[in-house]
């Protein structure tokens, strides 16, 4: 998938303060993880991802919608697993995706770079380095916040909600907070999976409207066993885009794929893609 567009729109899905350098973008220190929250990692582990994005909006001046889809597979490999819970991973995207606007089919790299992420037993995304970004691509900057997986400070139970104060990605020396519920346990692709529910709405300019505010909610399971990502479904309005779109909407769902479950499409993402 080519990185400028893929990458920018996943951003849509995906705490960060302002980027450090090229396409790279940092959190705050991580915090020593929840009892019974522990991400579990092996060096050397390969997972893989499919994921599904649906962008709708309208052009600046309003004369025509916008229909933006992108479709994308992805390989996850655990590079480094630290004494203090910190994982390094790259994130390298496979052959045959797609990407199209308005119906026209948008072109694709044919040797793409990993990105190299690096992830905190905080459940945050404190590093991101993706070698192909755009420097002057705004949207790059929201990637690691929408990405995390904030854990809980206690034990959690069914019902219970804790809150994360994260900086603002877009605005230097501003916080928001982020809400996560625990719903229970659900079996997703075969695996044993703790569903939890991410809410956050902060503003991506100054002088924004609150109806103008970023407003990002997530429904994500991580398998019971280990917290990494299984399947997760999300929908952002007001996105930080690599272009200008009118009162946008990202739809996006990434499913980990599993053999015997989904090793070719996954449904719901087919038809996310072709809703009318």
């Amino acid at each position: 998938m080519k990185r400028p567009i893929a990458f920018a729109l996943l951003a849509l899905v995906a705490a960060a303060a302002p980027r450090l350098s090229h396409a790279q973008t940092a959190a705050p220190a991580a915090q020593a993880s929840a009892p019974g929250w522990t991400f579990v990692y092996k060096k050397g582990e390969e997972l893989r991802f499919r994921t599904y994005i649906r962008i709708t909006g309208r052009t600046p001046d309003d004369a025509g919608a916008v229909n933006l889809t992108v479709k994308s597979t992805s390989k996850n490999t655990t590079k480094d697993v630290l004494p203090t819970g910190v994982v390094v991973w790259e994130q390298l995207d496979e052959a045959g995706g797609a990407a199209a606007l308005n119906g026209m089919a948008l072109p694709v790299e044919e040797e793409p770079k990993p990105v190299t992420i690096t992830f905190n037993p905080t459940g945050l995304i404190s590093k991101r380095l993706n070698p192909a970004a755009d420097p002057a691509d705004q949207s790059q900057r929201i990637l690691p916040i929408l990405s995390s997986f904030p854990v809980p400070p206690a034990g959690v139970k069914p019902g219970d909600s804790w809150k994360t104060e994260l900086p603002n990605p877009m605005l230097k020396n501003r916080q928001f907070t982020a809400t996560s519920t625990f719903i229970g346990n659900e079996k997703v692709l075969g695996i044993d999976c703790l569903k939890v529910e991410l809410t956050m709405t902060f503003p991506t300019m100054f002088g924004q409207t609150e109806k103008e505010y970023l407003q990002h909610t997530e429904t994500y399971w991580l398998d019971a066993s280990t917290r990494q990502l299984v399947r997760g479904s999300y929908v952002t309005k007001n996105p930080v885009m690599p272009f200008p779109v009118k009162s946008a909407v990202a739809k996006t769902l990434v499913s980990r794929i599993v053999a015997g479950q989904n090793e070719k499409e996954d449904p719901e993402g087919v038809a996310l893609l072709s809703a009318k």
